[in-house]
């Protein structure tokens, strides 16, 4: 089975910290990356020890942009810095150089990343039917996790997030 190539923007690794399954995450068998932008974006020296962790043990790979490439990087952000961040444009270009799928849970980067089409883009729930997918967490444990999520982020999308959840429920959990 070919592992997938993922680049994790800030928001997806906050979310998962906030309810406890950043391990869960980095058991999918993908290929972890981020940029050094996004770690930096992390305040909290609880969240960036946990995050190094996976980095120190092989599982997370940090892109650090050298001078060459941070200058293609603010020429690129140049073009939407009325729209998103630096740290946005770091793992969008990084995406779109490695031919990775990007993982943000960023509507406004999300809608310009597919206005372009340029790499594949997806949230949150697609990590969640992925974890349930190669067993990780149950179908239950997903309800669980995603009703505490929509609790502390309000942004999440709640229409389909309901939605999976009661696709959740209603399957059988050996589906």
């Amino acid at each position: 089975m070919k592992r997938l190539y993922v680049v994790s923007d800030t928001n997806i690794f906050l979310d998962l910290l906030s309810i406890d399954l950043l391990a869960a995450f980095f058991s999918l068998t993908f290929d972890f990356h981020t940029t050094d932008f996004v770690i930096a974006e992390i305040k909290e020296k609880h969240q960036q020890k946990l995050i190094a962790k996976y980095n120190e043990n092989g599982k997370l790979f940090i892109k650090k942009f050298d001078s060459e490439e941070t200058g293609e990087l603010i020429s690129f952000f140049s073009n939407y810095s009325n729209k998103i961040s630096i740290q946005d444009c770091s793992v969008w270009h990084y995406a779109k150089k490695t031919n990775a799928r990007l993982l943000t849970g960023d509507l406004r980067l999300r809608k310009l990343i597919e206005q372009e089409n340029a790499v594949q883009v997806s949230g949150i729930i697609f990590l969640f039917d992925e974890m349930i997918k190669q067993k990780i967490i149950t179908k239950k444990y997903a309800c669980t996790k995603l009703i505490e999520l929509m609790g502390i982020n309000p942004r999440l999308p709640n229409s389909i997030c309901n939605e999976k959840i009661e696709l959740w429920r209603s399957k059988d959990e050996n589906d």
